[in-house]
């Protein structure tokens, strides 16, 4: 084959047909078909696992690749419905806080978290929500006159 693009490729890709059988009577069987079709032509992508789905709990069985995640019902549709990457959402605003040059951003943090976390805001947030950074904390914060 010469270089075909993913638009044109149908190298590998489970024809529409094969997908119906393998999905048998699933709920959107026919629909869930054509979408896999249409995202394999369209984008390159392959089918290398399933979706299981428990039909009295709706849990999700995800394997893929010998790898396997269970998700209940409710994690299976926040993840497919829902669900923002992380890095999407917080990471653009960690990064300006984190950035040293940033003259006009603040956090407030203990100051034990900070103090044992000096190079990164990341794990001074780690340590202040895990709670573990008070054995190393300052009696008096630094600037304050313990006379106070």
């Amino acid at each position: 084959m010469e270089n075909e693009s993913p638009e044109n490729s149908t190298a590998n890709a489970v024809e529409c047909d094969a997908l119906l059988a393998v999905l048998g009577d699933a709920q959107a069987a026919t629909l869930t078909a054509k979408k896999t079709d249409t995202v394999q032509r369209r984008d390159g992508y392959r089918v290398t696992g399933f979706v299981l789905c428990h039909p009295e709990t709706g849990s999700r069985c995800i394997v893929e690749m010998s790898a396997v995640r269970w998700l209940s019902k409710g994690e299976s549709w926040w993840l497919m419905h829902t669900s923002r990457s992380p890095l999407d959402s917080d990471g653009k605003r960690l990064d300006w806080l984190a950035d040293p040059e940033n003259a006009i951003g603040n956090v407030h943090l203990p100051v034990g978290a900070v103090i044992e976390n000096v190079g990164s805001l990341r794990d001074a947030i780690d340590a202040a929500m895990s709670g573990d950074y008070e054995r190393n904390a300052p009696l008096v914060e630094p600037g304050y006159s313990a006379n106070r």
